[in-house]
């Protein structure tokens, strides 16, 4: 999703919408999934940064844990996106 949105691989950025359609999921989806996947490679970024590489790689957390996005707006596997 990141590599359509931001041209990664051929410098073609798409909006969320074109994302969305390539895809066959809702723009809402993919807004949740870019925010998510942004703040997971600043985490990794950052970690690189202070040299620590236990950190480099993001914690995965499972929604039984607290995980997901904050206000309980995690992604839920049951539901059909589109």
């Amino acid at each position: 999703m990141l590599e359509l949105r931001y041209g990664v691989s051929d410098g073609e950025r798409l909006t969320q919408r074109e994302v969305a359609r390539r895809l066959g999921i809702s723009r809402s989806y993919v807004s949740r999934l870019e925010k998510r996947a942004v703040r997971l490679v600043q985490q990794a970024w950052r970690a690189m940064q202070r040299g620590d590489p236990s950190t480099a790689r993001p914690e995965r957390r499972s929604r039984r844990d607290g995980g997901g996005e904050p206000g309980g707006g995690g992604v839920r596997a049951d539901r059909q996106h589109g």
